[in-house]
C-alpha cells in the first residue's frame, strides 16, 4: 500500500510490481488465509474478507474500531487481529461460514492499542501493547483472557511499556 490508498501486489521471482486497487483508506494489515480469503485491515475504514466490510458503523457486520494493524493465522484457522483501541480480535468461522469474533486485552486503554503481532513457530502469538508485551500459547483450543502473560514495567518484566516492533 502506497500513501495514496493503492495496494500494490510485488512478485519476488519476477521483481514485478503490479497495481490490483485503489482503497479508501491505507491498508496497514494484509493476509491471504488458509480458506483463501483475502483478509485487509484498514487504518480509518475498517476491516476487509473478501471485499465485505466490517466496521463499527456497519448496521450488519460491526467490529469494536475502524483501526487495524496487524493480521496472523494460527494452526486452528483463527485470525488474529490488531486493532488500535479495541484490543485483539479473534476471527473464527470458514469459508461460507459467518466470521463471529472475540475481543481480547481491552482492560485498560493501553492495552487495547496494539501495533504489531508476531506468531512463533511453537505457537505462541507476542502481542506489541502501549501497555506492554503479552503472549498467548495458540496451541490451545479454547482461550481467555487469563491465558494471556503480560510483561511489563508493572511486573518488573520490561523497562518500559510502549512496545512498537517485533522481530522473530
Amino acid at each position: 500500500n502506497t500513501n495514496y490508498n493503492k495496494l500494490y501486489l510485488f512478485n519476488p521471482a519476477t521483481r514485478q510490481l503490479t497495481f490490483k486497487e485503489h482503497t479508501k483508506a491505507a491498508i496497514y494489515a494484509y493476509l491471504v488465509d488458509s480458506f483463501g480469503r483475502e483478509w485487509v485491515g484498514t487504518r480509518g475504514d475498517g476491516l476487509y474478507v473478501d471485499k465485505q466490510r466490517y466496521a463499527k458503523e456497519s448496521p450488519t457486520h460491526v467490529v469494536p474500531v475502524n483501526d487495524f494493524y496487524d493480521i496472523k493465522e494460527d494452526a486452528h484457522h483463527r485470525l488474529w487481529i490488531a486493532t488500535w483501541k479495541g484490543g485483539l480480535l479473534c476471527a473464527t468461522g470458514g469459508k461460507g461460514h459467518p466470521i463471529t469474533f472475540r475481543q481480547f486485552l481491552t482492560h485498560n486503554n493501553n492495552a487495547a492499542k496494539i501495533h504489531d503481532l508476531e506468531l512463533s513457530p511453537d505457537g505462541r502469538l507476542y502481542i506489541a501493547t502501549y501497555d506492554g508485551l503479552y503472549a498467548v500459547d495458540t496451541r490451545r483450543q479454547h482461550i481467555t483472557e487469563n491465558d494471556f502473560m503480560a510483561y511489563k514495567v508493572d511486573n518488573k518484566q520490561l523497562p518500559a511499556n510502549e512496545i512498537y516492533c517485533l522481530k522473530k
